[in-house]
């Protein structure tokens, strides 16, 4: 069997193989952030509501209809 009939496999080199740890622990990160980014608006969304709904609560009684 000739060098070149010899069927190649497929050998990542280490270089190759840090790069694609980097790339995957980078995408990792980003998505926790975004995690993160939608945790930090989803409370914000919640505490606005409820800062909301205590004035309401504080002002009703000094409404008068």
């Amino acid at each position: 069997m000739s060098e070149a009939s010899k069927p190649k496999l497929n050998v990542m080199t280490a270089h190759e193989i840090s790069h694609e740890i980097l790339i995957r622990i980078a995408l990792l990160f980003t998505q926790q952030q975004q995690q993160e980014q939608f945790c930090i608006a989803f409370a914000t969304k919640i505490a606005i509501f409820n800062c909301n709904f205590l004035i309401c609560i504080i002002t009703f009684p000094f409404l008068h209809f």
